[in-house]
Order: structure tokens, then C-alpha cells, then sequence
């Protein structure tokens, strides 16, 4: 992966740091309201760049947060359409697939996207959870390619991670 960028504090312009960062999650909403029951899609929030605490055994705990635009986010998986799968198991092959992301948008700083579940027997759970309001909730896998870091003020400030260079890689 390329390295993360940033200024990492320092006085003099920017510092480069080689990290081996692992796939991240973010929590997404479904968009109440929006369940098709002929098409079996719903709009879901698929981040709206919150900020989260994370960890890296390299710098210890800090914030992390995602850029949401057109120039920060790789396209490339989204325009294909993200595998919905369950617990971010991409190791499960096809029998953990339960639908496909087909369209997104980036409206007011959020990434929001359609969800079209698969008519399998385990997919059919899930989308009646769904239809239900039981699962609302969802988290979106991605990589980071690059942050833009800021130090953190003060001692007890965790410094921030800005992902400016990223890509979705499931639902």
C-alpha cells in the first residue's frame, strides 16, 4: 500500500510514515422508509465520515476519519457494485454474498447507495430484518491510501487521521 502522508506535527512541511494499515469499517444507517419490497432495495448511509477512535500497534490510538468527495473516494468497486456480505467474511466465497450495492451519490457529506438483496433462503433473512427495522444499522469495509494526519492539541488529544485518498470495498 502507499504510504500515509501528513504533516505529523512537525514545523517543517511533511513526513512520510510506511504503514501496513488492515481494511477499516464505519457504521452506516439504513435510510428508514426506503425499503422496496418488489425490487428488494433500500438506501442505505453508507458512511457519513465520522470520526472513530482507532488503534495501529505503529502509533498507538488516534482518530480517524473519512473524506466524503468526489476526488477522496476510488470509485473504481463502487461503479461495479459492493458485495453485501455478512461480518465483512470475504473469505466465505458466495454463500456469504446477500445482495449488491447498485447505484450511489455523495449528498450533504454523506456516501448513500442502493442495496439489492439476493431471493436466496440466508438472503431473505437478512432483507426481512430489514423490511423489519430490526437491522439498521451496517458498516462499510474500506481501504485508506492516504491520510492527511494533524497532531493533536494537548497532551490528552489524539491526533487525526484524515483519509483523503480511500475505497469501499463491501457493505
Amino acid at each position: 500500500r502507499e504510504p500515509i502522508k501528513g504533516d505529523g506535527g512537525d514545523a517543517g512541511g511533511g513526513t512520510v510514515r510506511k504503514l501496513q494499515m488492515e481494511s477499516q469499517r464505519v457504521n452506516g444507517i439504513v435510510r428508514p422508509g426506503t425499503v422496496d419490497l418488489e425490487t428488494r432495495t433500500v438506501e442505505i448511509v453508507f458512511t457519513t465520515g465520522q470520526s472513530g477512535k482507532r488503534w495501529h500497534w505503529d502509533i498507538g490510538y488516534y482518530m480517524e476519519e473519512l473524506e466524503v468527495s468526489k476526488a477522496a473516494i476510488r470509485t473504481e468497486r463502487l461503479d461495479k457494485g459492493l458485495s453485501i456480505i455478512d461480518n465483512h467474511d470475504r473469505w466465505a466465497g458466495t454463500s456469504g454474498v446477500h445482495g449488491i450495492t447498485e447505484s450511489y451519490r455523495i449528498e450533504n457529506g454523506e456516501l448513500i447507495g442502493t442495496a439489492r438483496f439476493a431471493t436466496d433462503d440466508d438472503s431473505d433473512v437478512v432483507f426481512k430484518k430489514v423490511v423489519d427495522g430490526v437491522l439498521r444499522h451496517v458498516s462499510l469495509g474500506y481501504n485508506v491510501l492516504k491520510f492527511d494526519v494533524k497532531a493533536g492539541k494537548g497532551e490528552n488529544e489524539l491526533d487525526t487521521y484524515r483519509a483523503v485518498d480511500w475505497e469501499p470495498l463491501e457493505l
